[in-house]
């Protein structure tokens, strides 16, 4: 199994070509063909020229608001791709909110604040897209992104509560979707599947952070199993006062980011906070 480390390693290298290969709609027969030439200019890794292209088809007034927020994403995402974070979050904050390619903006983003440094921001901005009004709407991938944000902060409480509402809101759907033989369907049931799969390597993480003391040393007990399943997780029952459950809803650490149980293992100056 792949550590959350070399997880988030893959993940945030290879989203970018993920998104990228899924082209958007557009408006006009011009600004298609215009698109997907430069679609085709980035994944041959002419990305400068690509951007040429798409920053033309965002000034043309020709083109239609729908199209350009389109533009806008794929602006977004080649600069994430290139490394250029800051020009990748000034095309996603060029989406226009409330439109149609809004919330994929925003997921999207998300991960531009992880890599970073600023988990916090992925945070906020993740509260939107996982706001009740949209949960019709979205996938299960946001899910992941705000449970691993969460992770970075330390914020255990809000990321337990994350997983339950994943579980709260798509046990149903892959019920759905497992009775399904529709494409559409078929790819939701893939999608959800994977998530599942990351959560959990988000959730044993967590729970390892929680069962170390100060010191590095493991506090008594053993780490209790975690149940694993394609749809469905489930947390560990956890009795007596072996780790800080009780005092975990006050718990935060000042730092950008969640160490590993190893690092954290590692480290001899790690406080716990009580307090905000």
């Amino acid at each position: 199994m792949k550590s959350v480390a070399s997880l988030i390693a893959v993940g945030l290298l290879s989203l970018p070509l993920t998104l990228m290969a899924k082209p958007a709609e557009v408006s006009s027969a011009d600004a298609r063909a215009r698109h997907a030439q430069a679609l085709d200019r980035a994944f041959a890794g002419d990305t400068k020229n690509a951007i040429t292209i798409l920053n033309k088809l965002a000034d043309d007034s020709k083109v239609s608001v729908e199209e350009k927020d389109r533009v806008y994403l794929s602006i977004g995402r080649i600069n994430y791709q290139d490394g250029y974070d800051e020009a990748a979050l000034e095309a996603y904050n060029k989406v226009r909110r409330g439109s149609a390619s809004w919330l994929e903006s925003l997921e999207e983003r998300a991960w531009v604040e992880i890599r970073s440094g600023n988990p916090e921001k992925a945070i906020a901005t993740l509260k939107t897209v996982l706001s009740p009004l949209f949960k019709d709407k979205i996938q299960s991938e946001p899910y992941f992104t705000m449970s691993l944000a969460q992770l970075r902060v330390c914020d255990y409480p809000s990321l337990f509560k994350t997983l339950d509402s994943f579980k709260k809101n798509f046990r149903g759907k892959v019920q759905e979707w497992e009775g399904s033989t529709t494409p559409e369907n078929r790819v939701r049931l893939t999608e959800a599947s994977e998530t599942v799969q990351k959560l959990n390597l988000v959730e044993a993480e967590a729970i390892q952070h929680l069962y170390l003391n100060e010191s590095g040393k493991k506090l008594g007990g053993s780490v209790p199993r975690i149940e694993k399943g394609r749809d469905q997780m489930s947390f560990p029952d956890v009795d007596g006062d072996e780790v800080w459950l009780d005092e975990v809803d006050n718990y935060r650490v000042r730092v950008k980011g969640c160490p590993t149980s190893q690092s954290f293992a590692d480290s001899k100056e790690t406080k716990k906070e009580k307090s905000l």
